[in-house]
């Protein structure tokens, strides 16, 4: 959607407008891509939700508009405030928010089109076209002009920057849902889908049988951002922390009124985006199935999750689930575990994949030798000058960023003689390090790609030379010394795949160390759907 704004500065209009309008400005709850800005040097604030915007400023949409302000002059609060970039960012963000695209006089039906992207409307609206108008400034070409088509379709079409009558390239990108993408990806109508879920096993086996490639093949399988599902209820409802039992209960109507959990007397309403949509497929998939439970009979199917949002922030006893990027109006709640582990829902979280709702986002090819222009745009979407261009569009890159948040190691309190001497161990080997977001799982969703990013992450003068030690942690509880031994082989085999990847350099070499720490540090609980893949881990951790 194309938007207009304001322009404000803080010392001379901005603070007037706050005067006079703060409580209208700050009147929402803040969902998890809104935002607070603050003024460096002075006492005015606004809320709102933030916007894709360029480099040097931050872009609101308040009640009373979108308001535009200097990043210099503001600091930004919240989950989807943007992190700073390792390096210098292609500045391509204002020709995508601040105006709409000039009338095309082309006729569309005439344009041969080079790349064509089909799939998941999570990554179709905003991110693909971020990600199309960067890699043309990398090669040094000029502003995608956008022609609407219909069926859910666009075009972005690049021309060389002397503005010859001959487009550079043509992407056109239609927004369906990942399986319509992937059903284009097998027909050749599509040369990457989209898909905000991995592809099932019946996907991989139909693609097999047509003679295509694996899937799941990293080289054809590339996870380009981060998304995650929120859990959201109205505004107006208390109850703001659910456990997994309880989330399960009032999703399936087995408790249909809120009493039930100490909220207002009013009957539970499940909203859920229409059957087949992407994220109530990823949500039943991960939480739902694995229970033998499925979505309340009585759940209304509303068309979209932004509709889904607004349905359930304007009743009182509404709950459903949606993308972080759909949830507006809507309050989202915090989730435990049935055993009292917190689902952390911080952007470190869910880059190390610790969070059980985040959803990698993926391009993905019908083979391991797509054309040029996919080729190319593929490399840049998974480099990391894509990285801010990700955040700007609300989502999560897969830049390696350290914890600035740990949980605290375990105690000792209570542990038999045994376990303490290997939760002290434990403690002594990681108490003065820190944790990267990199974590190695045994999903099927490691790459080589992942390796190569830490490498050079570590690589950087301020990591030079640092010992990093490749800490693995078996899958559930049970025999402390067997769980120590199998997390010891992963650790170990971690660490052969990275002294592989690297340059010849014994030194170098020597920083990793793989130690296994069994079952001792569980990030879920054992009746947590998933729980095996996400407790058995292998995390990277810097001293």
């Amino acid at each position: 959607m194309w938007v207009g704004f304001a322009t404000l500065g803080f010392q001379r209009r901005l603070v007037p407008l706050w005067a006079v309008c703060f409580a209208c400005l700050t009147a929402q709850p803040l969902g998890a891509q809104q935002v607070v800005i603050r003024e460096k040097e002075g006492t005015g604030v606004i809320a709102g939700r933030l916007l894709p915007s360029d480099t040097s400023s931050f872009m609101v949409q308040t009640t009373l508009g979108v308001i535009r302000i200097a990043r210099e002059d503001a600091i930004c609060e919240g989950l989807a405030c943007p992190q700073l970039p390792d390096a210098a960012p292609i500045d391509i963000a204002p020709a995508i928010a601040d105006t709409a695209p000039p009338a095309d006089p082309i006729d569309p039906a005439q344009i041969l089109t080079d790349v064509r992207i089909a799939g998941s409307r999570v990554m179709s609206d905003v991110l693909m076209p971020f990600l199309v108008q960067g890699y043309a400034a990398q090669q040094g070409a000029s502003a995608p002009r956008r022609i609407a088509l219909a069926d859910q379709r666009m075009t972005l079409v690049v021309q060389n920057t002397d503005e010859a009558a001959e487009p550079r390239f043509v992407v056109e990108i239609e927004a369906t849902d990942a399986g319509a993408g992937l059903a284009s990806l097998q027909r050749g109508d599509a040369d990457l889908a989209m898909m905000s879920r991995q592809p099932t096993q019946t996907e991989v086996d139909t693609f097999r049988a047509d003679g295509l490639e694996n899937l799941r093949d990293p080289v054809q399988n590339h996870v380009i951002a981060f998304d995650r599902l929120e859990v959201i209820v109205s505004p107006d409802n208390p109850v703001q922390s659910l456990a997994l039992s309880d989330l399960q209960d009032l999703l399936s109507g087995k408790i249909a009124n809120w009493a039930s959990l100490g909220g207002p007397d009013v009957p539970v309403a499940v909203f859920a985006p229409k059957a087949g949509a992407d994220s109530q497929l990823a949500f039943s998939t991960a939480l739902m199935g694995p229970a033998g439970l499925t979505f309340a009979p009585g759940a209304v199917a509303v068309e979209t999750p932004d509709a889904v949002a607004r349905a359930i922030a304007a009743n009182p006893g509404g709950i459903g689930v949606v993308p972080t990027s759909a949830s507006g109006p809507a309050t989202p709640v915090s989730l435990t575990g049935n055993c009292g582990l917190p689902w952390r829902a911080t952007p470190f979280a869910i880059k190390a994949g610790d969070d059980p709702l985040r959803r990698p986002l993926r391009l993905l090819t019908s083979s391991q030798t797509p054309g040029p222009e996919t080729r190319g745009l593929l490399d840049f979407a998974t480099s990391p000058a894509a990285d801010i261009l990700i955040r700007q569009a609300g989502f999560i890159g897969p830049r390696i960023i350290a914890n600035p948040d740990p949980a605290p190691l375990p105690a000792l309190d209570g542990a038999d003689p045994a376990r303490a001497a290997h939760l002290t161990r434990m403690r002594d080997t990681l108490g003065e390090a820190v944790r990267l977001s990199t974590t190695f799982r045994f999903d099927g969703n490691a790459s080589q790609a992942d390796i190569a990013r830490l490498i050079a992450f570590l690589d950087r003068p301020d990591y030079a030379g640092r010992q990093v030690i490749l800490a693995g942690f078996s899958a559930a509880p049970g025999d402390v010394d067997a769980g120590i031994a199998a997390s010891q082989a992963d650790a170990d085999a971690v660490r052969a795949a990275i002294v592989l990847q690297q340059a010849a350099d014994t030194a170098d070499r020597d920083r990793f160390t793989a130690i296994g720490f069994g079952p001792l540090w569980p990030i879920a609980c054992s009746d947590t759907p998933g729980a095996d893949t996400r407790n058995r881990r292998v995390e990277v951790w810097v001293r």
